[in-house]
């Protein structure tokens, strides 16, 4: 029922992308385009915002240590990056996924479905990353 209400929101009658959809894809792109560049910004040390989420909850967020984990990796400390989070390549690799998602969206005028094995596993992975972040520290890589 959940699906049928997202295809009911993002289509209109013939199947075609509707405002909403286009908007919500808008969302996705941005969004995704700005944190893969977030730690390019952030490397120089000039400019920084703190973790939303941390800042809220106190608790270290599903993908804490992100963007130092990808200054490293653009300045050649491979094994830095991987020790703050093992998982920065997935998150990298799932933004531009879901950029190349959104791009064919608005193109196409269609909604683009994700197989949900593909977003279960996603997730899946993000939760255990968390869980370690949360029980060894994001440091413990």
């Amino acid at each position: 029922m959940a699906a049928d209400l997202g295809k009911h929101i993002a289509l209109d009658r013939e199947g075609i992308l509707s405002q909403t959809g286009k908007i919500i894809y808008l969302l996705i792109l941005f969004t995704c385009s700005a944190t893969l560049l977030y730690p390019f910004v952030t490397c120089s040390g000039e400019f920084g915002i703190s973790c939303l989420f941390r800042s809220l909850t106190a608790v270290p967020c599903p993908t804490c240590g992100y963007s130092r984990a990808v200054c490293h990796a653009v300045s050649g400390d491979l094994g830095r990056s991987l020790n703050l989070n093992p998982l920065w390549l997935v998150l990298v690799i799932y933004q531009i996924f879901m950029i190349f998602i959104s791009v064919k969206a608005i193109i196409k005028n269609r909604m683009i479905t994700i197989p949900k094995g593909i977003v279960i596993a996603f997730f899946v992975v993000l939760g255990v990353n968390w869980l370690i972040i949360l029980t060894l520290g994001y440091d413990f890589w």
